[in-house]
């Protein structure tokens, strides 16, 4: 009996995870408009995106992990944050899926004038010789035929489209991209960010 239950839950919880997936390719698949913006909470949007990749992080044994710094919403376009944050963790994948420990942590942060999402990787960082190099279009540092180069410059123009920025943050001891944008899009001026960056490296 105890057997047949454990079997029944792994079952249902196979048929949850499915359902999920189901349910995050609609809604990123649907025909709204792509530039509509709408609210979402911070959880609801990572969860979106994480099930995408989930499965095949566990296949690789990358730590998958997220962390909300009690959920708020945000003003986006959700398919195109979604593509955003897909960019990012497939770039911490690709580099640290061979190496021992390795974890991706995907963190959102609520700031007074600005809502922050970072995500961080076990690599020990980005080389300074092609630190300026990353977000231009068609750079890239993974072999011939595994990418396009194009992941970054086309994540920066959403943010920026999102009156926001996104950078490398040169200071962390790991890997760390940050976005920044505002809660509301009906605010007028792109948020200013040079007080809260310090000496992380802007990519403007």
């Amino acid at each position: 009996a105890d057997k047949l239950l454990d079997i029944t839950t792994k079952i249902k919880n196979v048929i949850e995870k499915i359902s999920k997936i189901i349910t995050s390719l609609r809604t990123f698949a649907s025909e709204k408009d792509l530039t509509e913006f709408e609210k979402i909470s911070v959880t609801k949007l990572i969860e979106e995106t994480t099930i995408f990749c989930m499965n095949r992080f566990q296949n690789q044994k990358v730590d998958l992990r997220s962390i909300v710094d009690n959920d708020f919403q945000i003003e986006c376009q959700v398919k195109q944050m979604i593509q955003v944050l897909l960019n990012l963790l497939n770039n911490s994948f690709y580099a640290i899926q061979n190496s021992s420990n390795a974890w991706i942590e995907i963190k959102a942060l609520k700031h007074t004038d600005f809502a922050e999402i970072t995500v961080t990787d076990s690599g020990s960082g980005i080389a300074k010789e092609i630190q300026e190099k990353i977000m231009q279009p068609f750079f890239t540092t993974k072999d011939i035929g595994e990418g396009t180069g194009l992941g970054l410059s086309t994540s920066q123009g959403i943010v920026h489209n999102h009156q926001g920025r996104l950078f490398y943050d040169s200071v962390s001891k790991n890997t760390k991209f940050v976005i920044q944008i505002p809660y509301d899009q009906s605010q007028t001026q792109v948020i200013d960010l040079s007080t809260h960056r310090k000496a992380n490296q802007s990519i403007a």
